[in-house]
């Protein structure tokens, strides 16, 4: 299963909170900070970044021993995001997106360690959450920045209808491109039907279910 998960809020999955937290970060530590060796901040083997925020929302892909195996941050494009923020310039074709009916989805990733096969399938099953959880959440569409090599043969490869922002370029932790893709229902059918995958794959957030506040202790006035 790919499960909704927020910082503020318990997700559906048979596991503590602050256990899949801390495997969601540590799996971006391992493919952006010592797979990529991207310039980000880390903490305790834990990848993280400004954008990592109250209003994020995170795909993850949990194993039956509680690790994270695939994830996605998923922000809509009326709050501050990192194609915009961060590589605006990115954006020479196409004007960059500023409402709620965009999504950015980012830190998206699947444990390298995996066999060849289960690696696969955890990706097609991220992919078809990243859009089951577009649609039900009013999005229309979700962009991305990647390398050309991971859109051309990932995404393109995966029968995703891409359209860029402009051309590649380079930066200090590689060679960039933006895009993004339409999303809808009959796409997830597409993509659910050419890579053989039924039953439910998206999880979203349980209604209602906010982490219970901390107890604060008795105030007392000094003089």
């Amino acid at each position: 299963m790919i499960y909704e998960f927020a910082l503020a809020q318990r997700c559906a999955a048979p596991f503590p909170h602050e256990d899949i937290h801390a495997s969601m970060h540590r799996l971006r530590h391992a493919l952006y900070r010592q797979g990529a060796d991207w310039s980000v901040p880390e903490h305790l083997g834990m990848e993280y970044d400004e954008f990592d925020t109250m209003t994020a929302r995170y795909l993850v892909g949990i194993d039956e021993t509680g690790t994270v195996r695939a994830q996605s941050r998923m922000i809509t494009c009326d709050q501050p995001y990192m194609l915009a923020q961060l590589w605006p310039e990115l954006a020479q074709s196409v004007p960059l997106p500023r409402s709620a009916a965009d999504a950015e989805g980012s830190r998206t990733g699947v444990d390298v360690t995996l066999p060849v096969e289960e690696y696969r399938r955890w990706f097609f099953k991220l992919l078809i959450a990243n859009v089951e959880w577009a649609v039900s959440n009013g999005v229309d569409r979700l962009s991305f920045v990647t390398y050309q090599r991971v859109a051309q043969k990932s995404m393109e490869g995966a029968g995703l209808s891409v359209t860029y922002y402009g051309p590649t370029m380079s930066f200090p932790d590689g060679r960039f491109i933006a895009g993004y893709f339409p999303v809808s229902t009959h796409l997830a059918h597409d993509l659910r039907r050419r890579n053989g995958i039924e039953g439910q794959v998206f999880v979203p957030l349980p209604k209602a279910t906010p982490l219970p506040a901390v107890a604060q202790e008795d105030r007392h006035e000094v003089a």
